[in-house]
C-alpha cells in the first residue's frame, strides 16, 4: 500500500479500502442483496472480484455453482501490452516513444483518452525505474510481478527483507518423489 499514491485511480480498482467502500452481500433471512460497508480491519482484494458475488451465500442466494464465476482470468491484457513495448523501445534508445506508451498507461488509469495528451502525463528523468514502478501499479495482485523482478534482475533486492536468497530462491527444490521416479535426475537445485 505504501507504494501506491492514494490519489492513483488503480488503488480504488484493486483493493477494498477499510471503513470507506461497500460491498454487495445477500442476506439468506431477508432473501435479499445489499450494499454493505466494507467494515474490515484491513484493505481487501477488489481486483477481478465481481461486485455483486458473496460466495459464502451463493447457493442461498440461488445464484448456484457454490459461487464460483465463470468469468474468464485474464492472463495478458493490452496495458501488459504496453507496458512491454515501453520497455523495449526504452531498451533499443527510444524513451519518447517509451514514455508514450507508458502516458497510455497513466491516462486510461485516470479515465481518459489514452491517445490525448493530459496534466496527468509522466515525464520521467529516468526511465527504467517508471517503467518497474508503472509495472508494479498496474500489475499489482495479478500474479506477474514476481517474473518481472526475476527478468530485471532485481528480485534478491526487493525481497531480501522477506528472506529471499539469491542463487536459491529462484527456484523451487525438486521434490524427492521425482529423484526416486527418475534416476537420471542427479542433481537438486542450487542452495537446497
Amino acid at each position: 500500500m505504501n507504494a501506491v499514491s492514494p490519489k492513483d485511480p488503480r488503488l480504488a480498482t484493486t483493493v477494498y479500502t477499510p471503513k470507506t467502500d461497500s460491498i454487495v452481500v445477500f442476506n439468506p433471512s431477508l432473501g435479499k442483496w445489499s450494499k454493505k460497508l466494507f467494515e474490515f480491519s484491513n484493505y481487501g482484494i477488489k481486483k477481478y472480484i465481481p461486485d455483486s458475488v458473496n460466495v459464502e451465500s451463493a447457493n442461498s442466494a440461488g445464484m448456484g455453482n457454490d459461487g464460483h464465476v465463470s468469468r474468464n482470468f485474464r492472463i495478458m491484457r493490452l496495458d501488459d501490452v504496453y507496458l512491454y513495448y515501453a520497455e523495449v523501445m526504452h531498451r533499443l534508445g527510444d524513451d519518447t516513444k517509451a514514455k508514450e506508451y507508458l502516458n497510455k498507461i497513466v491516462r486510461r488509469a485516470n479515465g481518459l483518452n489514452p491517445n490525448t495528451p493530459s496534466p496527468v502525463d509522466l515525464s520521467p528523468v529516468d526511465m527504467m525505474p517508471e517503467i518497474q514502478k508503472q509495472t508494479y501499479l498496474e500489475t499489482c495482485l495479478e500474479g506477474k510481478i514476481w517474473y518481472h523482478y526475476r527478468r530485471w534482475n532485481i528480485a534478491a533486492s526487493e525481497w531480501a527483507k522477506y528472506g529471499f536468497v539469491e542463487n536459491k530462491n529462484e527456484c523451487f527444490p525438486i521434490p524427492q518423489g521425482e529423484f526416486d521416479a527418475n534416476p537420471a535426475i542427479k542433481l537438486q537445485n542450487a542452495g537446497y
